[in-house]
């Protein structure tokens, strides 16, 4: 009847996800433009992110340690 001769499907795949390193440029070799402090802070998300570090710093109590 043939219950065993039929032929089994073959699934055929990658082993490891392809190599694309040499032709894409990397961000490590990107030119990044300088920016002041004056610019940066004139950023709501970045001036926020810094009041939130300085309050969060400011709120830790300071203990002095007689060594």
């Amino acid at each position: 009847m043939g219950l065993f001769s039929r032929k089994p499907q073959i699934v055929e795949a990658q082993y490891a996800p392809q190599v694309m390193g040499e032709n894409m440029p990397s961000l490590y070799n990107a030119i990044f433009a300088r920016v002041s402090r004056h610019d940066a802070m004139s950023v709501p998300s970045v001036a926020r992110a810094r009041n939130l570090i300085c309050g969060t710093v400011a709120s830790i109590p300071l203990e002095y340690y007689k060594t």
